[in-house]
């Protein structure tokens, strides 16, 4: 196996191009846009671990993303997509960022059919807008990650985020049906359409989910829609060891329901007690049954009684409160790792890692999308004295975790850290490893776009 971090660093030492003659670009750029389109990067301008973009151009259209890409890569500029800001933590330090390409000027909707339920957007466009549109013909897209006010549609695909409804209706690779694409040589491309079933070939589209702008700009994208459930309902169980929820959950895999969001949240500041929450949607009878179907499952395996809504009043919805703790670990500069390992693995890991938090004296918030074995571990760090604890707690967790056959990635955390630890896997494979580098070497040969920030510095 070869190290991630270790391929990180040495593709970091490597010699870097010859520095880009920033003025020239400039005026370029602003020959191209117009002077109301590119300006010159100040305070204002968003930050990349530390780094500062010396021009921000904002594209009125996909042909404009793909023209400042090919400037950009003719004068040897690196460039950083930027949508709603969201995920600018994410990945490992950028080895240069000369051009913020903010994407917010590409936000209307291009086509939607109510009858086909599909809909094309343009990849600036943020979920929350979309969703309100949809939501006037009884639709909607089944996407809930964190900062859905913020969060663009284009931002959402290249850093494969979700949210607890991936239980239900997967991620956004379940749902994308088209994209178009700008890319470093200036070249714009399709994949996909606007009908759920394509002509046979490549699926190209579904190649760019996850890729982190690696393969490409997106600048618009296609999804198949869901029709509105006529009634979402969430039952909540409260236990104090992990072992309760692992039975609860063998037993709703291997039952009939279909659940719409499993939820697990650790002890922590707000409780000493694991919280499991279960959301069924659909229409009211068959979410009625499901609903007492699961308290039935829970009584009879772990003896749990769901928790009644008049329990608590001033309970916080978990749904809104797992999207909170994703917000408040980003905002807060914690350390906020995402971690795959299988289900069944899930609630013993979870509860080690908060065991263990207690010795190491760090303040850690857990809680997980359960059925997809997905479990989010955010540090505190009070001060800079607690980064090397920080640091050794995530390299031998992410050792664990690999042992499991799973996979760690900080999905945030401060720059001092990322000198530290690398963002991805600390191992990878190396037959995917090379195709990783191949496929970017084919769709972005200069890496423009991006370059260092994804796995071992691709």
């Amino acid at each position: 196996m070869t190290s991630a971090s270790q391929q990180y660093k040495d593709r970091a030492l490597r010699p870097a191009n010859p520095a880009p003659n920033i003025d020239k670009l400039f005026h370029n750029l602003e020959s191209e846009l117009g002077n109301t389109h590119v300006y010159w990067g100040d305070e204002q301008t968003p930050t990349v671990d530390g780094l500062t973009a010396s021009i921000v151009t904002e594209p009125r259209n996909s042909e404009e993303i793909a023209l400042v890409l090919r400037l950009c890569r003719d004068s040897g500029a690196c460039v950083i997509p930027i949508g709603g800001g969201t995920k600018l933590a994410y990945g490992n330090i950028p080895s240069s960022y000369d051009v913020a390409l903010r994407t917010t000027n590409l936000n209307r909707i291009l086509q939607y059919e109510p009858a086909d339920m599909t809909v094309s957007v343009e990849a600036g466009i943020t979920l929350n807008t979309l969703q309100k549109t949809l939501d006037g013909s009884g639709q909607f897209l089944p996407l809930d990650p964190p900062f859905k006010s913020l969060s663009t549609i284009g931002g959402i695909i290249a850093t494969n985020a979700s949210g607890p409804q991936i239980a239900g209706y997967g991620s956004a690779r379940d749902m994308l049906i088209g994209t178009r694409t700008a890319h470093s040589n200036g070249e714009l491309t399709r994949a996909g359409g606007m009908v759920v079933k394509n002509v046979t070939g490549y699926d190209l589209g579904k190649l760019y989910v996850g890729s982190l702008g690696t393969l490409g700009v997106l600048t618009e994208a296609n999804f198949k829609l869901q029709p509105k459930p006529e009634l979402s309902s969430t039952i909540t169980f409260e236990f104090a060891s992990p072992s309760a929820a692992e039975q609860v959950l063998s037993a709703l895999i291997y039952s009939t329901l279909q659940p719409e969001s499993v939820g697990i949240i650790g002890p922590g500041s707000a409780s000493r007690l694991y919280q499991l929450s279960i959301r069924f949607s659909g229409r009211s009878e068959a979410v009625e049954q499901q609903l007492l179907s699961t308290q039935v499952i829970a009584k009879n395996v772990a003896s749990l009684e769901a928790k009644s809504d008049s329990d608590d009043q001033s309970q916080i919805d978990p749904w809104i409160h797992q999207a909170q703790l994703y917000e408040t670990s980003v905002e807060s500069g914690a350390t906020l790792c995402r971690i795959t390992v299988l289900p069944s693995q899930l609630t013993e890991l979870m509860d080690d890692i908060l065991n263990s938090s207690r010795s190491l004296y760090l303040e850690i918030e857990a809680w997980a999308d359960a059925f997809n074995g997905i479990l989010y571990i955010s540090i505190e760090s009070p001060d800079d004295s607690t980064l090397n604890n920080v640091a050794n707690t995530v390299t031998d967790l992410r050792h664990t975790v690999e042992e499991l056959g799973g996979a760690l990635v900080i999905q945030s955390c401060n720059t001092a850290l990322k000198h530290q630890v690398s963002a991805w896997a600390e191992s990878l494979d190396p037959n995917a490893l090379q195709l990783m580098i191949s496929m970017r070497e084919k769709f972005d040969p200069t890496s423009t776009v991006n370059p260092g920030r994804f796995a071992t510095g691709v």
